[in-house]
């Protein structure tokens, strides 16, 4: 199959793809340089899914409706046509900071004893920082969770990093390096589609570069990791003939990922199943059960309302509200810090936050016991406790 003005890319089976020709040495740059550009990864993924299912794109691109891709400074439009894709534009711009996030290098600073990221992001992994693993070495890298600012996620991911693979038999504190990455979310965009993208393409490039990595993904990452996830899954990167040979082909492999505080109700059942979906390795999770805004620590405290009701009633408490359960546990000044946010889980379902407060489920109007308790469920579900690793209330509160 010819087609005047475009060139056809080398490609033995599957849909037929073909660049138009003045655009043929932009994609040349692509395909040399995409495993050192995830921006580039994600159009390579793009072109690889096209070759692989014949079917993709038809109910959304009827032959000649032409579609756009952007990702990050690279933006490619393409339509269909008797079964094969034809490339009509293809462009790769300078970078732009139109949000902060994105993938950043982190390194300790002995002078300031913090971890500081670079100003400027990268686009891959730097393959000479590896921590060891085990008996091998790996690349760590976080995907932050809600944070006010990248430089207060960045200092606070080590301790995230080091106490997940250290529980999880990986990495002893002596072995901890003096770099890892860091890919920064801005709030708000943990569930986008740029964020899942980057995310998705960082992972397969990593594969495609043979670079070991273990993952640390926190808090409202989890929803990020996700999406991205299942976006290797439906789309790896590798063509048709690839695919046919291997079924992971194109997955995140040889990758490890763990948990800590996932601002999700998902099971260690499903994250293992969605981690091997993508080819990666499930390591492990470490809850937070002092942050009430997860279902899981809802449901705990749920199962405990029968004993809280007790010993309201016994200590002559009746309808127990913010305000007063607080005063009477003598929690500082808490009680205005906290009134609007305990009343907002009134509605609904979220009465038993008011009773219990804690995972423990034994807060209530006299009851004076687990004050280290109460005070964690405080900071986790109305302050930034959860940007913590969470190994204990002590810990948190110290």
């Amino acid at each position: 199959m010819k087609l005047a003005g475009y060139t056809r890319l080398k490609t033995t089976t599957g849909r037929p793809l073909f660049v138009r020709t003045d655009m043929h040495p932009v994609f040349e740059r692509v395909y040399k340089e995409y495993r050192s550009d995830y921006h580039m990864t994600s159009i390579m993924r793009t072109l690889m899914s096209l070759n692989a299912d014949a079917l993709r794109g038809n109910s959304l691109n009827p032959a000649g409706d032409e579609r756009s891709i952007s990702c990050g400074h690279i933006n490619i439009k393409y339509s269909l046509y008797n079964g094969a894709a034809l490339i009509h534009f293809l462009a790769i711009g300078k970078p732009q900071r139109k949000s902060n996030t994105g993938l950043y290098a982190v390194k300790f600073n002995g002078e300031q004893g913090e971890w500081l990221h670079a100003e400027n992001r990268i686009f891959s992994f730097d393959k000479n920082q590896q921590w060891k693993s085990q008996d091998k070495k790996a690349h760590y890298a976080a995907v932050a969770g809600k944070f006010d600012r990248t430089s207060d996620a960045a200092n606070r991911m080590p301790e995230h990093i080091i106490g997940a693979y250290e529980k999880a038999h990986y990495l002893t504190r002596h072995d901890k390096g003096n770099q890892y990455s860091l890919f920064w979310i801005e709030k708000g965009s943990h569930k986008s589609q740029e964020a899942a993208e980057s995310l998705a393409s960082i992972m397969q490039q990593s594969t495609k570069n043979n670079l070991p990595v273990n993952w640390l993904i926190h808090g409202e990452g989890v929803h990020a990791f996700k999406n991205a996830a299942k976006l290797v899954q439906a789309a790896p990167l590798a063509g048709a003939s690839a695919r046919a040979k291997d079924a992971n082909a194109g997955k995140a492999q040889n990758q490890h990922v763990y948990f800590s505080n996932p601002a999700s109700s998902d099971s260690e059942k499903s994250l293992t199943a969605l981690c091997a979906q993508a080819g990666l390795t499930f390591a492990g999770m470490n809850n937070n059960n002092r942050d009430l805004r997860r279902w899981s620590t809802l449901k705990n405290v749920g199962r405990d309302l029968g004993k809280t009701a007790a010993i309201a009633a016994a200590s002559g408490g009746g309808l127990v509200t913010a305000g007063n359960a607080f005063s009477t546990l003598g929690v500082g000044g808490a009680d205005k810090v906290v009134t609007n946010g305990m009343d907002a889980l009134l509605s609904g379902n979220y009465f038993a936050a008011a009773a219990c407060v804690v995972g423990a489920g034994i807060i209530a109007v006299g009851a004076r016991k687990n004050i280290r308790a109460m005070a964690a469920g405080i900071k986790c579900t109305f302050g930034k406790g959860n940007e913590r690793w969470y190994s204990g209330d002590q810990a948190l509160l110290g």
